[in-house]
């Protein structure tokens, strides 16, 4: 039953000692209903209930993207890269880190979780998760309860404060009014996205079953729309000093390149398999120095080749 997905005998074999792990060899019942569940298509992070990312445990369920390792892998070297910066407590008092379509919050949550230890009561991380959707609004908060317990605990142990809002991202007004109410009026340090960025008819051609009848396509079905908000809004209006937005084509990330001030550095990364996988921009005229976070987020990532040559930047 589990070949339906699996394009060969030991992934398989792997995915049935996921499932035995999970719901025990002696549930023989519970156990074949999850392999039919699968059988039909059902997404294995759903059947299981969590996937790891990070050092998190991050729950799925459905109605919310799942996780992807691509994403994890250019979230803890962005992770990593702050660290290594050394910026923190060398200026600035606070920063405040963004997350659009959040999701299940799996990147700001791990931006949380290994940030964590570089602030103290000089120095407070505000992180801000937005999303559209109630149901990943939901999910975001018992992701965050399930791996850091609750709030005042973070805000105590590590100082950072971390919110969660229903927000219509591409909705200018609406973002302008959320963050007047925002009570630290800084610019955003760096703002982080995943969006919805595959093409209808690369959709219904080239993903997977599982993914096209299972998961949510207000998460996945996009082409430029997030890119152009980037750049008219974010960057546009000055919001925000630098950015990293995960991108399923090329043209995507060129479209946000073509389309940034002079001001600005930009770069595209490669994932683990060679495809484009992230646009990242900075602002030079910013007050902090934030060639120290992307030089390194850069060399540690792949680099779009074409791109590399004219030392990534625009």
């Amino acid at each position: 039953m589990l070949m339906a997905e699996n394009r060969t005998i030991p992934h398989a074999r792997q995915e049935l000692r996921w499932l035995i792990q999970k719901f025990g060899s002696n549930n023989s019942a519970t156990l074949f209903r999850a392999c039919l569940e699968r059988n039909r298509h059902v997404p294995l992070q759903y059947i299981l209930g969590s996937q790891p990312f990070g050092m998190l445990d991050i729950k799925c369920k459905e109605g919310v993207l799942i996780p992807r390792w691509e994403t994890e892998e250019w979230c803890l070297n962005l992770t990593d890269s702050i660290k290594r910066s050394k910026l923190i407590n060398s200026g600035a008092s606070n920063w405040k880190i963004m997350d659009l379509c959040t999701g299940s919050g799996c990147i700001p949550l791990t931006m949380i979780n290994e940030t964590k230890n570089l602030f103290s009561n000089q120095t407070r991380l505000y992180v801000d998760a937005l999303d559209y959707s109630p149901i990943a609004i939901d999910l975001s908060k018992l992701n965050f309860k399930t791996n850091f317990d609750n709030k005042v605990a973070l805000s105590q142990n590590f100082n950072v404060s971390f919110n969660i809002q229903k927000c219509n991202i591409l909705n200018e007004p609406e973002i302008i009014q959320y963050l007047g109410k925002y009570k630290e009026k800084r610019k955003i340090n760096i703002l982080t996205c995943n969006p919805p960025y595959i093409p209808h008819h690369e959709f219904i051609k080239d993903v997977r079953s599982s993914v096209r009848m299972y998961e949510p396509k207000l998460a996945l079905i996009g082409n430029l729309e997030f890119y152009k908000n980037l750049n008219d809004l974010w960057v546009g209006k000055n919001l925000i000093d630098s950015f990293v937005y995960e991108i399923g084509t090329l043209e995507q990330a060129l479209y946000v390149q073509n389309n940034l001030p002079s001001s600005w550095i930009s770069g595209i990364t490669l994932d683990s398999n060679n495809k484009a996988r992230c646009i990242f921009g900075y602002n030079k005229e910013a007050n902090i120095d934030y060639s120290k976070i992307f030089n390194h987020f850069k060399q540690t990532a792949k680099v779009y080749a074409s791109i590399a040559n004219s030392d990534v930047t625009k």
